[in-house]
């Protein structure tokens, strides 16, 4: 079993956990009181606050670096160019640089940035920053 379908199994495990005969009879009495859209809110309130370790699931979920030289070398029989806009607005250089890393780390290669700074202010760290990307 590969770590997708790990992670995607303890996640079901864990949610499965929660259908005992006992609370599928509390949602079958409520759901017959409130109706379904309160017992849809409900149900998601409860989810909500359910605690998924993310941090456990990325791990099991991150592609490692075979995976990822795999999808870096994969050709597409047509390639598309991505645009990402950003608007930006007295942004903090480390959200930047964050941002634009992100970005340049991508695997699929076909990508193009679009930064507009709405700052309003002269000689922003911002376009120096995006110079030292380029």
């Amino acid at each position: 079993m590969d770590k997708k379908s790990e992670g995607n199994k303890s996640v079901f495990d864990m949610l499965s956990k929660k259908l005992t005969p006992e609370n599928i009879k509390k949602g079958v009495n409520y759901l017959s009181q409130n109706g379904v859209k309160q017992f849809g809110a409900k149900l998601v309130g409860q989810l909500q606050r359910e605690s998924i370790d993310y941090e456990r699931y990325r791990q099991e979920t991150e592609p490692d670096n075979n995976q990822l030289e795999k999808q870096r070398k994969f050709q597409f029989s047509y390639n598309p160019v991505v645009s990402i806009v950003v608007p930006l607005y007295k942004t903090p250089e480390s959200f930047l640089r964050a941002m634009i890393e992100s970005v340049l780390s991508q695997t699929y290669k076909y990508v193009e940035l679009c930064l507009a700074d709405g700052s309003g202010i002269e000689d922003s760290l911002i376009e120096e920053i995006v110079d030292q990307y380029k």
